[in-house]
């Protein structure tokens, strides 16, 4: 997430790029995981226990449970490392609407239509308001995903891996690396 004195000190920043920016990491985790849920073929009854589950733990990180009292509540087919605990700890409060007001200078706000990372819809509503319109630009790509991978690619392992090592720039979304050069190229 931002940080208010880059934006207040640093008044050389002649533009930012955000692409699929999380704005809170609570609700952008709880879409996540519906989208992943549905995207895997879950019943509606198996995501609410899912998210019923995510609860238990955001109270255990509310109260800063030890890993160790985490463990005595954790599902077995879906344990969180100590490594991601301490991580998501030290994160799960992060949200940044406040900070975007923060912004001086231009913003390309890059939204993927098929991203099931972050909520596209939320993350537009809350730079609109936070974000002097002045400032905001925002691009739609229906196609892309989170990654901004091509949609073909980005499905198997494989060919995203052949695509990196012989042809890096088929790797994301054309539209995306078109916009990207003509916003820079327009600063």
């Amino acid at each position: 997430m931002y940080h208010k004195l880059a934006f207040e000190e640093d008044h050389n920043i002649a533009f930012s790029i955000l692409v699929s920016p999380a704005v809170n990491w609570i609700t952008q985790g709880q879409f996540n995981t519906r989208k992943e849920m549905e995207q895997e073929g879950a019943t509606p009854q198996e995501i609410t226990k899912r998210l019923d589950y995510n609860q238990q733990i955001l109270q255990l990180l509310k109260k800063q449970a030890s890993y160790e009292e985490y463990l005595k509540i954790a599902a077995p087919d879906n344990l969180i490392s100590k490594e991601r605990w301490s991580f998501i700890e030290k994160n799960f409060l992060s949200d940044s609407t406040e900070e975007l007001a923060y912004f001086k200078s231009p913003v390309l706000l890059v939204l993927a239509g098929k991203d099931i990372n972050v909520d596209v819809k939320d993350t537009e509503r809350v730079y609109r308001q936070k974000v002097p319109s002045q400032l905001l630009s925002v691009v739609h790509l229906p196609e892309a995903d989170h990654s901004m991978m091509n949609e073909k690619i980005a499905d198997s392992k494989a060919l995203t891996f052949l695509t990196a090592v012989f042809a890096p720039r088929k790797l994301v979304n054309d539209e995306y690396l078109k916009i990207l050069a003509d916003y820079v190229n327009q600063r």
